[in-house]
């Protein structure tokens, strides 16, 4: 469920709700002084997710060395969601 950030037409209040979008949708056909607004963007670091590429020389000395013997060439998918051609 996000954060909505909601602002009062009339008086300027802000507040800021954690709503599942069915419940946003119902609060704002119950209250039409309210209105939705942009403070700040929520954007995911990727270091903090755990989603960073792993170090080159990791990926020529030990997963090349791996895929090159118990793939025998294949392309291998990655957690990215791209292929690599296995050298």
């Amino acid at each position: 469920m996000p954060n909505y950030d909601f602002k009062n037409k009339v008086t300027g209040e802000i507040v800021e709700k954690f709503l599942t979008i069915a419940a946003m949708e119902q609060f704002l056909t119950e209250n039409p002084d309210w209105e939705i607004t942009f403070l700040k963007m929520q954007v995911g670091d990727p270091v903090v997710l755990g989603v960073q590429r792993p170090p080159s020389d990791f990926t020529n000395y030990v997963l090349k060395p791996i895929e090159k013997r118990y793939n025998h060439g294949k392309q291998r998918e990655t957690r990215f969601g791209r292929k690599i051609q296995n050298v």
